[in-house]
């Protein structure tokens, strides 16, 4: 692992994240990926149970007593700049980022159930609606009660990874309160579920979901709490995060290949890596590449010493990464050409998956709001009501 993350990453983290990069890079070439993609689970069996029972990371951020092992945010950056790096598809960010966070929280049976499944690699999950995660502005369905006992019922949009999913875990409105949130989970062939899937910009799959009146099992709300839960914003935070790591890795392919087409194609009898213009902009990238890298650790840095995120610093990251990951993609698909949008190359594939992650739980000004939010007005409200109260 470069120098730059010694920070927060130690030797055994290190060790990991060298080992993910080498298995990468030799077994997910481009032509698994193509087969991934059109194929009906959207997703590479073979490197999912890979990655469950050959390098044991499906669990890395699961608590022991669950078969994980008991890591958190920095092995989440471990797994995701490798996932990144070769424009993965598999749904390691939904389960075991988002899902297992939230079910590690969690003291169900059921939580605890899925969660070992996770680790095993049988149990694949879905996200929808959950607080601080959605695309854009989502509906949320409603839990109600009704003989039968508790059902879910509404819509839920742009539900990602459905194909390869075998449980959904969704966040829906809890009785009466209006700030009031519950998390459940239901398998995907519930009764009452109808899927309307479709493909997204990188090849993955998404659903719009709608449940009409989904009888939900007696254990099946893993959590209820409100809007303002401080384990929801925490299991945001981190996955955040761990999208910053995977645009990381994204970048570093980016630039690594970029380098290497320029140093390989040659013009007016001299390869392009001579052309002053291209050095700059090459220069460039890397440089956006360092920012990213320092920024990203810097928010997985209280992770690093059991705290938890600021959400302040997490947001700057999320703002910052989305933005340069987009010069840095839209930079590496220019100096490649027109080439450098095919199926062929990765270049392409790389950028398409950029654009996703740019706007995934909101843009770049978004977070840029939330950090004014975090780091100016409530520290000022805070400070106000001190002096009120003197």
């Amino acid at each position: 692992m470069q120098g730059e993350t010694q920070t927060v990453f130690n030797e055994d983290q290190t060790m990991l994240a060298d080992m993910l990069d080498a298995f990468m890079r030799e077994r997910y070439t481009p032509e698994m990926r193509a087969e991934a993609v059109a194929s009906e689970e959207g997703y590479s069996v073979e490197i999912w149970q890979s990655l469950a029972s050959e390098l044991g990371i499906l669990g890395a951020a699961l608590p022991e007593e669950v078969g994980g092992l008991g890591g958190g945010v920095i092995e989440h950056l471990t797994v995701m700049m490798a996932l990144g790096s070769v424009a993965a598809v598999e749904p390691y960010f939904e389960t075991c980022v988002v899902a297992a966070g939230l079910l590690s929280r969690s003291q169900s049976p059921l939580a605890a159930e899925l969660a070992g499944g996770i680790a095993e690699g049988k149990v694949r999950f879905a996200i929808g609606a959950i607080p601080g995660m959605s695309w854009a502005a989502n509906p949320i369905p409603q839990i109600g009660a009704s003989d039968q006992g508790r059902t879910l019922s509404g819509s839920a949009r742009m539900v990602s990874r459905i194909a390869a999913a075998t449980h959904i875990m969704i966040a829906a409105r809890d009785g009466d309160r209006p700030d009031g949130i519950a998390i459940a989970v239901l398998p995907v062939d519930a009764s009452g579920l109808s899927v309307d899937r479709y493909g997204l910009l990188d090849g993955t799959s998404a659903a719009d979901l709608h449940f009409d009146s989904v009888k939900l099992s007696d254990d099946a709300v893993i959590r209820s709490g409100t809007l303002g839960d401080a384990d929801l914003a925490m299991v945001s935070d981190e996955a955040m995060i761990a999208l910053c790591g995977e645009a990381v890795g994204i970048m570093r392919r980016l630039i690594r290949d970029t380098v290497n087409y320029t140093q390989q194609r040659r013009q007016f009898g001299q390869s392009l890596d001579s052309f002053q213009v291209l050095q700059h902009r090459m220069a460039d990238m890397f440089v956006a590449l360092k920012q990213c890298e320092a920024i990203t650790n810097l928010a997985a840095l209280p992770s690093s010493r059991g705290d938890a995120p600021d959400r302040a610093t997490v947001a700057a990251a999320k703002s910052l990464v989305s933005a340069r990951l987009r010069e840095v993609a839209q930079q590496a698909v220019q100096v490649h050409g027109a080439i450098g949008m095919t199926d062929e190359l990765i270049i392409g594939h790389l950028f398409r998956r950029a654009t996703l992650i740019e706007i995934f739980g909101g843009s770049p000004d978004f977070f840029r709001s939330r950090y004014a939010e975090e780091a100016v007005e409530k520290p000022r409200q805070n400070q106000s009501a001190k002096r009120a109260a003197m």
